[in-house]
């Protein structure tokens, strides 16, 4: 074989080569757009061990966490889901999620309207439903004590509820406390009006501005309703819920002897058969 007709040789097996490389480099890329998954929005996606972010959907309404302490661990278990993870500051929170502090950490939920409901330590909860236009906002208190600033609703279809096992608060722009003490629940109104309601029972109780209930939703033993008083405020917890909604803790919650009926007026409470105790 001539020197010529070598050099022809190599040069159409280089070619060849370049060909099929080229050929096969774009099978391999379009073989990948084809078998990439789409965005799986409501999965719980692990960048690394220990760092976990909760998605939602572009149309999903969702709340917002802050965090607000600096030390301590705030945990989620979202929906469908077995493990807690540990959540971070400004992550979205959507509908069936619970969260968690532990001994030292607080934190809050933000809802698009404005809303809060502020966790303290050793605090379990569950955004149980989450909708907007109309308002609907409803979380349950599983372990602990909450705090809940709800922006003034208007529309009466809208509103914000907290509820355990056994009672159930529903406001329409308030500020106020819920807390879980064993079976009772204790509702503490800083601002408005909470309604409170048994879950099993019929007893329905209006707790005005001012005022605090102890609540066992037992007929047997008649709800307990107190003015808030001096030593109340000077509670630790109920400071800071008065400086997170800028309030300096130490103002008139109890209003004018014009706003304030009578201790009867506060509560309605009908048993079964519809009378009033």
């Amino acid at each position: 074989m001539t020197a010529k007709k070598k050099k022809f040789l190599i040069a159409t097996i280089f070619s060849s080569v370049i060909f099929l490389g080229l050929v096969i480099l774009a099978v391999v890329k379009n073989s990948e757009k084809k078998i990439s998954k789409p965005k799986d929005s409501n999965s719980i996606q692990i960048a690394e061990p220990g760092e976990v972010e909760l998605m939602e959907e572009e149309a999903e309404v969702v709340a917002t966490i802050e965090i607000l302490s600096d030390a301590g661990l705030v945990s989620a278990l979202a929906p469908d889901s077995k493990n807690w993870i540990e959540v971070y500051n400004g992550q979205k929170i959507p509908a069936g999620t619970k969260i968690m502090t532990d001994n030292i950490a607080r934190a809050q939920l933000v809802f698009p309207n404005g809303t809060i409901t502020r966790l303290d330590k050793n605090t379990e909860v569950e955004l149980t439903s989450l909708q907007q236009a109309p308002s609907k906002i409803k979380v349950s208190l599983n372990l602990g004590r909450i705090w809940s600033r709800v922006t003034k609703i208007l529309g009466k279809e809208e509103l914000y509820q907290t509820e355990t096992d056994t009672v159930v608060a529903t406001v329409r722009g308030t500020s106020y406390g819920h807390e879980l003490r064993g079976k009772k629940s204790i509702i503490m109104v800083a601002e408005s009006n909470v309604d409170a309601s048994c879950q099993k029972i019929k007893q329905a109780i209006r707790v005005k501005e001012g005022y605090k209930i102890d609540l066992t939703c037992n007929l047997d033993i008649e709800p307990k309703i107190v003015k808030i008083n001096e030593l109340d405020k000077k509670t630790e917890w109920y400071i800071f819920n008065q400086e997170q909604d800028g309030g300096d803790g130490d103002e008139d919650v109890l209003g004018t002897e014009d706003d304030l009926e009578d201790e009867e007026a506060q509560i309605t409470c009908t048993g079964p058969d519809g009378k009033r105790f």
